[in-house]
């Protein structure tokens, strides 16, 4: 009986173990919304988060999608981020005056070296 036992938790914890191994070690997130207009600042939250009991490395791109423009790179960074940290950075950058009404993407895409993440959020221009 005990060793049917030990084959039952053996099989659930092998089922288990891919959903587990799933969980990211880290995140990063980036938040903006609202209508602007050439000229303006425009605010957006960068949030980090360390899912893990070990110091993380974490390396970033942040990018602006500009309707008829393309896209551009904003900034390339690393930060550390301590066990079960998590790092809330609030910005802004300001429009040039002639900026091309429409819909903009900001994104990010970050990497430990290991696993990679990414998130998008958007404003649009209206002059």
């Amino acid at each position: 009986m005990k060793t049917r036992f030990s084959l039952i938790v053996l099989a659930l914890l092998a089922t288990a173990l891919p959903a587990l191994a799933q969980v990211p070690s880290f995140d990063a997130e980036v938040d903006c919304d609202g209508i602007f207009m050439g000229g303006d600042s425009v605010p957006f939250v960068l949030e980090f988060q360390n899912q893990t009991l070990e110091q993380k490395q974490i390396s970033f791109t942040l990018a602006l999608s500009i309707p008829g423009v393309g896209d551009r790179t904003m900034t390339e960074r690393t930060l550390s981020l301590g066990p079960d940290q998590d790092r809330i950075v609030s910005r802004q950058f300001n429009l040039p005056g002639g900026a091309p009404n429409g819909n903009y993407t900001l994104s990010i895409t970050a990497s430990d070296g290991v696993e990679m993440t990414f998130d998008t959020c958007s404003f649009n221009v209206v002059n």
